[in-house]
């Protein structure tokens, strides 16, 4: 599905995001300062990439949908048209 191709492209962007950071790790500390703006930027992404691999562990097993996908009669008609249902007129009008 493509919830599973994403996570898994969003995984593989983390972890060739990390290596771009070790380099830029290594630059700060050749120059001798640190950067706030980066430290925070390489704290978001580690976040980031944790909870990429957190979500493809539960999407792999039941913590994704524990009680399990219901498909209720408006669901499968929004669906057949495409997220459009007309609306009913009500009883009391």
């Amino acid at each position: 599905t493509w919830v599973a191709q994403n996570i898994k492209i969003g995984k593989f962007m983390g972890i060739g995001g990390f290596i771009i950071m070790l380099y830029l790790f290594y630059a700060e500390f050749a120059i001798g300062n640190l950067c706030q703006y980066c430290t925070v930027a390489h704290s978001a992404h580690a976040i980031t990439t944790y909870g990429l691999f957190k979500l493809d562990t539960m999407y792999e097993s039941n913590e994704w949908d524990p009680v399990g996908s219901k498909v209720t009669e408006s669901t499968q008609t929004r669906r057949r048209t495409r997220g459009y249902v007309k609306p009913i007129q009500s009883e009391e009008e």
